[in-house]
Parts: structure tokens; C-alpha cells; sequence
């Protein structure tokens, strides 16, 4: 086999847990359909409003009024039927919640922000428990912020002191 067609089956039978689905989780979820991802799971509670299509480029406005995961799903389908989506209707209210959504995963990336304070901890708590790779993306009015864990390899976020609403560990400036 060709390295090209051993990385293509190494991504697609990857499973990617994608808590969140706002700005950030929209451009990320149709990436991951595009890349051919083979299993994703979303978890989102909140409905699609007129005012996120200026942001969830993933969305029109056909979406308005759709719980956001069923507007994914449905938009991840239209990219790419070979990806298998499973969806979760959940506010994430504990660490302990994450752990349950998480346990199977490959990968897992936090597009969510609310509770401030404490979404990034709660997140780097339920890896690190279950030894599980994840991102954590983001933004404010004036910088996309994503930071990077592998426990076991790099250190956690806890390790390095980064506070909640921290930008680090890489900050990309907006123009």
C-alpha cells in the first residue's frame, strides 16, 4: 500500500468527538468531512440563529430554527456520506459529562466556551483521565487562540498554568 492510501484509512477510521458547534466547530466539522474523517461525534445543545450565519460558514439559512448538530450532521452528510456522525443533544455541565462523550474517541477538540472559567479545565481533566489527545480552539474580538494536549507526551493544560481565557498556546492575531 501506498503511504497516501495508508494515511487516507488511518483517517478514516479515526473517531473524533467535536464538543461544540459554534464558529469555530462549524469550520471544523466540514474539514473533517472533507478530509474524509471517518467517524464523528458532535455534542452541541443550542438551535441555529439567524445571527450565527455571519460566522458558521457551514450553515445558511435553511438551518434557522435546526438544532445546530442536525444542521451538521445533514451538512456532513452532503460533503461526504462515507463519514459516520453520530449526534448528541447536551449541555456539557461537568467534567464527568465529558468523560461519558469522550471514552471511545481517537481525538477530541473543544469548540464550546461556556461555563466561562471552566469549559478548557473540565476538558483537560476528562483526557487526561482517559489518556486522550485533544484541542481546544477558540477566539475573542481580537485573536483565534488554539492549544494542543497529548497526555503522557506534552503538557496538559493544567501543567503549564494556562489560565482559562488564555490565548496561548499558539495566538494568531486577526486582521
Amino acid at each position: 500500500m501506498t503511504d497516501a492510501i495508508t494515511f487516507q484509512k488511518r483517517l478514516h477510521d479515526l473517531k473524533i468527538t467535536v464538543l461544540g458547534v459554534g464558529a469555530g466547530g462549524t469550520t471544523l466539522l466540514r474539514h473533517l468531512a472533507t478530509v474524509s474523517i471517518g467517524n464523528i461525534d458532535i455534542l452541541d445543545y443550542d438551535t441555529v440563529d439567524l445571527s450565527n450565519l455571519t460566522t458558521h460558514t457551514s450553515l445558511d439559512e435553511g438551518d434557522v430554527g435546526k438544532k445546530k448538530i442536525d444542521a451538521m450532521r445533514d451538512n456532513i452528510r452532503r460533503k461526504n456520506a462515507d463519514v459516520k456522525v453520530r449526534i448528541f443533544d447536551y449541555k456539557i455541565q461537568s467534567c464527568d459529562d465529558i468523560v461519558e462523550y469522550i471514552r471511545e474517541s481517537d481525538f477530541v477538540i473543544q469548540a464550546f466556551d461556556k461555563p466561562v472559567g471552566v469549559s478548557k479545565r473540565w476538558l483537560n481533566q476528562a483526557c487526561v483521565k482517559l489518556n486522550t489527545p485533544y484541542a481546544s480552539i477558540g477566539q475573542t474580538d481580537k485573536n483565534g487562540r488554539i492549544s494542543l494536549c497529548v497526555p503522557g507526551k506534552t503538557p496538559c493544560a493544567e501543567c503549564i498554568g494556562l489560565p482559562e481565557d488564555s490565548h496561548c498556546a499558539i495566538t494568531l492575531p486577526r486582521r
